[in-house]
């Protein structure tokens, strides 16, 4: 997927298309799969101080109440998952986690439109509706998607494993972060002709280990004026070839 296209359209969105990118955004961070992000409960309107399921935090973690793991464990202990808020160098992130921090606040009938609203109440569905608005936001020729290929919401999951591996992160945060129980399913979702481009070191900072040489691409430009040269265009899947173990 053209992860750089994307954060180029985040940077000037608003309303509704906002809430949609936000979404992409979120599911790409956090790898999840659309039958997590379908377990996110509406808000309640009767405690002005509710959060809801995607929140800041005081000290500026990006967080999330997992409800739903995948298809046939609905049922699962609710749990949080964070990510530590941006370095100052980190234009990339900063910029991210301003606009998420908008697409929060944006409402719909005096309720927040990131959740039910915006993709339906019934998580069976949301890998289809998610999938569908793909489609109608990212077009192919402006996200480097191969003929005979195809995104999906799980594209998400794919795209940021791949980028873990293409970072050097070891196999074990890999193998947390996704939820995955055994390396070999985690192993599935990485494409090894995956390139690397300087922004995924910026996008995953939170996950590197201090000595991943990589890190050194958090400093000068970054970020900021880049071309969207060799533009990491991982998370496409060749037609009939879909694995969502």
């Amino acid at each position: 997927i053209g992860i750089v296209h994307i954060f180029k359209l985040l940077e000037t969105a608003q309303g509704e298309f906002l809430c949609w990118l936000a979404t992409f955004t979120i599911m790409l961070l956090f790898w999840f799969r659309a039958d997590t992000i379908g377990g996110v409960r509406k808000g309640d309107p009767a405690r002005p101080d509710d959060p809801g399921d995607i929140y800041f935090s005081s000290h500026g973690y990006l967080c999330f109440t997992v409800r739903r793991a995948k298809r046939g464990s609905a049922h699962i202990q609710a749990f949080v998952k964070s990510i530590s808020p941006p370095p100052p160098a980190n234009t990339l992130r900063t910029m991210i986690w301003a606009k998420l921090r908008l697409a929060l606040d944006v409402k719909k009938n005096g309720t927040r439109l990131i959740g039910p609203q915006l993709w339906g109440d019934d998580p069976k569905r949301a890998a289809d509706v998610i999938s569908q608005k793909m489609k109608e936001i990212l077009h192919r020729g402006d996200c480097g998607i191969p003929l005979g290929t195809f995104i999906s919401s799980h594209s998400w999951r794919k795209a940021g494993a791949s980028a873990a591996a293409c970072l050097r992160i070891d196999w074990h945060t890999i193998m947390c972060w996704g939820m995955w129980k055994t390396h070999i399913s985690a192993e599935k979702y990485i494409d090894p002709t995956y390139l690397f481009d300087r922004v995924l070191a910026s996008i995953f900072d939170f996950l590197m280990n201090v000595h991943t040489p990589q890190l050194e691409f958090l400093e000068g430009t970054g970020w900021k004026g880049y071309d969207g040269h060799d533009m990491a265009d991982d998370g496409v899947f060749e037609m009939g070839k879909l694995d969502l173990n």
